[in-house]
């Protein structure tokens, strides 16, 4: 698909795409849960959901979803997914039960016969999907729209709690916390530099997004902020131009994509691309709202200010987390643990509908799901 046909699919989907009840609403829990049963929690269609015990077969609809389970040691439990291009870096998911369509939509009638004990639910799992399962008398539970680092550490949470995991769940959020913390520290008293994330077809991450805290918290300013755009806007070339950032930021698929080749000719001149300051991050960890995050803000934090930063791995261990330093152009141009993606279309759950075929990047790198 070239890239005037994938503008106009996304601009039909701007005009029709519609973002589940409740999707938008903040999580209730403000402090880690415990797995004790019977466990009540609230989710974002403001539905109780109860399980009686942790449940041995769970179906995630989305790849944050399922790269969650994954990093708190979780992924036997783990019976349905989406067996995706944007989920192969999950060792052992082409394995898993495939419960979306081609698009990426949730197939109900498959994840039905998976026979799950749980669901849990990506944000643009629509409505009426979630009743149908509940309606099958399975328990559904459904995530809110990530809007910053700590939304993922409640998400993180929570997913443990539901499924018997927050030991392991504990310690991978206090390492992502470390992480945080650490790339915090060293922006404190920095010189702040302007910053772009270029998600393709004009389209961008500002306030309300997870991304812009990623941005943010790495330490820079998020020129799109002032280009009057909504969490996954659009905005114009000549918007981007005027601000004239520093830096841009890229999603890419591994090590071979040149992030600054994404770019519109239209940016040559701007200082990102003169000084050689567009930077590339992780696609699938910049843009599934789960504890790989840190990955994507370790590396922004070493490009916008130079040199590693001392973080922990985030992934849970029989030893607990490790502690290891990651070198920004590893991290931010390829993809870990011999990540590969494609180019996809359809939903990308943890971003809504529009985002989700923003995220295509006009075909030139992968698009993951949530």
């Amino acid at each position: 698909m070239n890239r005037h046909a994938i503008g106009l699919l996304l601009a039909a989907v701007v005009l029709v795409g519609t973002v589940p009840t409740g999707a938008a609403a903040a999580p209730t829990q403000t402090a880690s849960p415990t797995c004790e049963y019977p466990l009540t929690m609230t989710d974002a269609t403001g539905t109780e959901v109860t399980v009686d015990q942790p449940p041995e077969r769970v179906v995630v609809t989305g790849a944050s979803g399922a790269q969650t389970m994954w990093e708190i040691g979780a992924s036997g439990q783990v019976v349905g997914m989406p067996v995706k291009p944007w989920t192969t870096y999950l060792e052992g998911a082409e394995e898993k039960e495939e419960v979306t369509n081609q698009d990426g939509t949730l197939n109900v009638e498959r994840t039905i016969a998976a026979n799950p004990d749980l669901v849990l639910a990506a944000n643009i799992t629509s409505n009426d999907k979630v009743a149908q399962l509940r309606a099958a008398d399975i328990t559904v539970y459904t995530f809110a729209l990530a809007d910053s680092i700590p939304f993922i550490y409640e998400k993180t949470n929570t997913t443990a709690a539901m499924t018997g995991n927050c030991a392991a769940a504990e310690r991978v959020v206090s390492a992502m916390r470390a992480n945080v913390s650490a790339v915090k520290e060293r922006a404190e008293g920095g010189n702040s530099p302007s910053a772009f994330v270029h998600l393709g077809s004009g389209y961008t991450a500002t306030v309300g997004s997870f991304q812009h805290d990623v941005l943010t918290t790495a330490g820079a300013t998020n020129v799109a902020t002032e280009l009057n755009t909504s969490a996954y806007g659009r905005v114009s070339r000549e918007s981007v131009i005027e601000a004239n950032p520093e830096f841009i930021v890229v999603p890419v698929a591994n090590a071979s994509v040149d992030p600054a080749a994404q770019l519109p000719d239209a940016y040559s001149n701007l200082t990102a691309v003169q000084e050689d300051q567009v930077v590339g991050v992780n696609t699938n960890y910049f843009s599934q709202p789960a504890p790989r995050v840190t990955r994507p803000l370790v590396a922004l934090s070493e490009a916008f200010y130079e040199g590693e930063v001392q973080v922990e791995s985030e992934t849970e261990l029989e030893t607990g987390p490790n502690t290891t330093t990651m070198n920004m152009t590893e991290e931010s141009t390829t993809t870990a643990a011999g990540t590969s993606t494609t180019t996809a279309s359809g939903g990308t759950p943890g971003f809504g509908p529009v985002v989700a075929l923003a995220a295509l990047l006009a075909g030139l790198f992968a698009t993951r799901r949530e």
